[in-house]
C-alpha cells in the first residue's frame, strides 16, 4: 500500500519560468486543482488554479510565484491512506511524490486512488475501507468528491 505503486509520470510539473497563462492552461487541460511547481530541479510548492489566475496580473511573476505556492507533498515511503488524508487536508486532487532527497518521482491523483480501490489493489476488508473514505457522487454518477471518517 505504499504510494510508489500508484505514481504517475503522465502529469508534468510547472516551471517558474512558464507564463501564468501557460500554467493555467496546463491545470485546466489536466483538470487539476493544483500544479506542482519547480525552479530547476527544486520543488517550490503547489499552486492553485485560482492563484494562477491572480498571478496573471502580476508584473513580476518569477518573484511573486513563491507567495502563491503551498508546500504539500507525499514522500515515497508513505501509504495510500496518507495520500487520502493529505488530499483532504489540502483540498487538492493531486500530490507530488518526492524522494527522501526531495527529488520529484511523479505524482498521484485522486483518480489514481479511486482506481486503486476499484481494482481492489488495497488489501483491506470492504468495511474497513468504508470507515476510511466515502465517495460522493453527483447526479450523473460521476465522482464529485471525498468525505473522510
Amino acid at each position: 500500500m505504499y504510494i510508489t505503486t500508484y505514481i504517475s509520470q503522465e502529469i508534468k510539473p510547472g516551471k517558474v519560468n512558464y507564463s501564468p497563462d501557460r500554467l493555467l492552461k496546463m491545470v485546466k487541460e489536466m483538470k487539476l486543482s493544483h500544479l506542482p511547481m519547480f525552479s530547476g530541479l527544486d520543488f517550490i510548492g503547489n499552486i492553485a488554479e485560482e492563484d494562477l489566475a491572480e498571478l496573471a496580473f502580476s508584473e513580476n511573476v518569477a518573484e511573486d510565484i513563491n507567495d502563491f505556492t503551498e508546500s504539500f507533498f507525499i514522500s515515497e515511503d508513505q501509504t495510500l491512506f496518507d495520500a487520502f488524508q493529505l488530499m483532504h487536508i489540502n483540498h487538492t486532487n493531486i500530490l507530488p511524490v518526492l524522494s527522501k532527497e526531495l527529488k520529484y518521482l511523479g505524482c498521484v491523483t485522486e483518480q489514481n486512488l479511486v482506481e486503486a480501490f476499484e481494482f481492489h489493489d488495497v488489501d483491506l476488508p470492504n468495511e474497513e475501507v468504508d470507515k476510511l473514505v466515502n465517495y460522493n457522487f453527483d447526479e450523473s454518477g460521476e465522482t464529485a468528491g471525498w468525505t473522510f471518517a
